[in-house]
């Protein structure tokens, strides 16, 4: 409800430097780094402040495969231990670093494996995390009936005195 667009000139100009393109994958800075997103559908938006990893060689790297290398603990302990990473309250780390990021490469077809086996791992928790909400729902029904038979005098037989 409170958006606030740049001119047309602005949004051409940013573009003419890094225009996001299907494949690309977008990496957050500043504050929260890493988060990498993939662009699978024709983009409307500029971008600033953020990277822009394009992938000119499909042929060479897979988008997914890239998209996956970046969001995990091992890319992340490599950027910490060299200190890549910099700020104390709000940390950054800068274009000329992800420039020369360390990306383990291996043949097209050993990507594609990869990929399969960490998307085939996420289906499974994916399947689990549903199972535990759907317990986890069951449980509170199941909390909530207790509870009314309970102050209803239902869950347990009262044998009080006979006086009353």
């Amino acid at each position: 409800t409170n958006i606030r667009f740049i001119s047309s000139f602005d949004y051409n100009e940013v573009n003419k430097r890094s225009k996001v393109e299907i494949g690309d994958i977008l990496f957050a800075m500043i504050g929260t780094i890493g988060e990498p997103v993939e662009i699978k559908e024709e983009p409307n938006f500029a971008i600033k402040n953020v990277g822009l990893f394009k992938n000119t060689d499909a042929k060479f790297i897979l988008t997914t495969y890239l998209r996956y290398w970046l969001s995990s603990p091992l890319y992340f302990q490599i950027l910490e231990k060299k200190k890549l990473i910099k700020g104390t309250t709000q940390k950054f780390i800068d274009l000329g670093t992800l420039r020369v990021s360390p990306v383990p490469l291996c043949s097209k077809e050993e990507q594609e494996l990869i990929v399969q086996e960490i998307e085939s791992r996420f289906s499974v928790i994916d399947k689990v995390e549903q199972t535990i909400d759907a317990s986890l729902i069951k449980a509170e029904q199941l909390r909530k009936s207790i509870l009314k038979y309970a102050f209803e005098g239902k869950l347990v037989e009262y044998e009080g005195d006979n006086n009353g």
